[in-house]
């Protein structure tokens, strides 16, 4: 079992990496325990721009180099800035303070302005990019989510898929109503949708259940069933990665078969820079470029 091979400035003396994000102009944005960080140069150094406490989530517009906006979420609301992170504007969200733990964008952004936040309160979502707040939880019977991703196809089939401390939920409506998935009575710590269809839902010790039928049915995945699953990255069509314990499994056949790469600890965060380079933020605090 081969190691990816480090490409990037580790370090080593930062705090926790909650999310990462790159932008269309490979600008590189962290959360973390102590606020919001941007890189310009794939990671290798980090300056800080916002004086918020704490930032637990990201999300950038797919329209990101017409409308230069992103999302960051923190303790009781939404961060927006609509200039690349020179500038924010925080937006509460509405009732008592919630942990924002996942933000998740239509790709069809530009024209629906649709944003969703996954917090310990719920889900909340926007349709006016970030300007007002409604909370989505018609029928959600566990309120502490954990994680949410939208589907490719957002702005015909309205879906969205999250998970909480006790499993996954579906919505067909935006957001605005739950649907429990068929999984375990297990904590659901990433999700993701596939531009194939193919949905994936990993979990704290019970493996990755996948649902080739939108939702209706699920299986488990070929991995190990006891894999405690941090994160899981769909970069490019048929491309699979899982973050699990300290490994990361690739698959390049969606699923099928698997090659697994040691990491220096266990991951909490990715994103893709390009086509063969990762950059992967590690719960001690570092951050590190790989390359497969």
């Amino acid at each position: 079992m081969a190691a990816p091979r480090n490409t990037l400035n580790i370090d080593p003396g930062a705090d926790f990496v909650y999310a990462l994000a790159v932008a269309p102009d490979r600008a590189c944005f962290a959360a973390r325990e102590s606020g919001l960080y941007r890189s310009d140069d794939d990671g290798a150094t980090w300056q800080r721009t916002t004086d918020a406490l704490s930032t637990t989530a990201l999300a950038i517009s797919p329209t990101f180099a017409e409308d230069r906006t992103l999302f960051a979420g923190m303790s009781g609301g939404i961060l927006r800035s609509t200039d690349a992170a020179q500038h924010w504007n925080a937006v509460p969200l509405p009732g008592s303070p919630a942990i924002v733990s996942a933000l998740a964008i239509s790709p069809a952004y530009g024209v629906d302005g649709f944003v969703l936040a996954a917090t310990s309160r719920g889900v909340f979502y926007s349709t006016d990019r970030g300007e007002t707040w409604f909370a989505g939880n018609y029928s959600l019977l566990d309120r502490r989510t954990l994680t949410a991703a939208l589907s490719p196809n957002f702005a015909e089939d309205r879906t969205a898929l999250i998970g909480t401390e006790t499993g996954a939920f579906i919505s067909t409506n935006g957001g605005r109503s739950w649907q429990v998935a068929d999984l375990p009575y297990v904590a659901v710590t990433s999700v993701a949708f596939a531009a194939h269809g193919i949905l994936y839902a990993g979990t704290d010790g019970d493996g990755m259940y996948m649902s080739v039928d939108k939702g209706s049915t699920w299986m488990r995945s070929t991995l190990e069933n006891t894999l405690s699953i941090s994160l899981i990255l769909i970069p490019f069509a048929r491309e699979l990665l899982v973050f699990a314990n300290e490994t990361l499994y690739r698959s390049r056949d969606a699923g099928e078969t698997w090659i697994a790469y040691e990491l220096r600890t266990s991951a909490t965060a990715a994103v893709a820079l390009n086509s063969a380079q990762f950059l992967v933020g590690y719960e001690d605090g570092a951050s590190s470029g790989i390359d497969l």
